[in-house]
């Protein structure tokens, strides 16, 4: 990079000095009387500037290829770290991105740029289809909407109210999903690179996380925003988990799990059990949470139940 601006500062110079030269000699030249000159200077100077150009274009090309090999080589190190695959940039074109599973989620980290600034995204795939969510930190501007009349939920702590704006299509699921752990996690989020920029969304089935990080990225800051966005994966995912006791009456049936088929993988379940809040098919919890629901056909819950020991002696 302090080459190729030692390279540009020799550009500009040489353009500015053969410039002044050319004025110079125009300047000497009798009016009128030497159409030659004034056709050479004219000349010279379109040939001087595009040459400027050019060789800042190539500069320009040159350091944003360079960047882009950096990348690519990055984000290959964060899929191998994660067990994944790597998408590499294209000559023209920021692509390049990772690809893992974790948590029986799909998972690709990229990022996009606006106005020269990098802002990492996390893609993870998420069970419920139909919750819309965007969080993003509130501004002055920002909070200058919530008194006019823009739209905003509020989840009753007053902190955390008046540092977000919240938005989605159910206050209820929303209040539900934003208790104190992932709360937590969405601060420590905000707080990284020293960068005060977040913006979390869930929409079709996807949760997004975009994080603005100082260029150039590196494998150890990715990694860091990865780690810290599956650590708010986790605690929404908890959310979807719900611990009961199964109760003994004699109108209840309780589904046999052990030895039974999981319909996600085909293998038989022993161990790791879960059971579909609606219908009560056993699953494998890591099926569960890489299919996001029920694989009974036509039931579609979202929510899975975890058997859990009767504390009460059998009688």
């Amino acid at each position: 990079m302090a080459r190729n601006k030692r390279y540009l500062v020799f550009f500009v110079l040489a353009f500015f000095v053969l410039a002044g030269i050319l004025l110079v000699a125009f300047g000497n030249a009798q009016d009128g009387s030497d159409e030659l000159f004034v056709t050479f200077f004219v000349v010279a100077m379109f040939a001087t500037t595009a040459g400027l150009v050019a060789a800042i274009m190539a500069m320009a090309f040159k350091y944003q290829w360079q960047e882009m090999r950096a990348l690519d080589k990055v984000y290959r190190e964060v899929a191998q770290h994660y067990g994944g695959t790597a998408s590499a940039n294209t000559p023209l074109l920021y692509r390049a991105s990772a690809q893992f599973v974790s948590h029986g989620a799909h998972i690709t980290v990229d990022f996009r740029v606006q106005k020269g600034d990098f802002f990492v995204q996390c893609h993870i795939g998420y069970p419920d289809l139909q919750l819309r969510l965007e969080i993003s930190p509130s501004f002055p501007l920002q909070s200058l909407g919530k008194y006019i009349g823009m739209q905003d939920i509020e989840i009753g702590d007053a902190r955390f109210d008046a540092d977000y704006i919240i938005g989605g299509n159910s206050q209820a699921s929303i209040c539900r999903l934003l208790n104190a752990q992932v709360r937590s996690s969405i601060d420590l989020l905000r707080k990284l690179f020293e960068e005060d920029e977040i913006m979390i969304e869930i929409r079709g089935g996807v949760l997004l996380i975009e994080k603005l990080i100082p260029r150039p990225h590196t494998f150890p800051a990715i990694v860091q925003f990865v780690d810290a966005s599956l650590d708010l994966f986790r605690e929404m995912q908890r959310i979807n988990s719900v611990e009961i006791e199964f109760v003994t009456k004699k109108e209840t049936v309780v589904p046999k799990a052990e030895g039974s088929l999981c319909q996600i993988c085909g293998d038989e379940i022993h161990s790791d059990i879960v059971y579909c809040r609606g219908c009560r098919t056993p699953h494998h919890e890591d099926c569960w949470r890489y299919y996001g629901a029920c694989s009974t056909y036509g039931c579609g819950e979202t929510i899975f139940l975890r058997r859990r020991k009767s504390k009460r002696g059998s009688r």
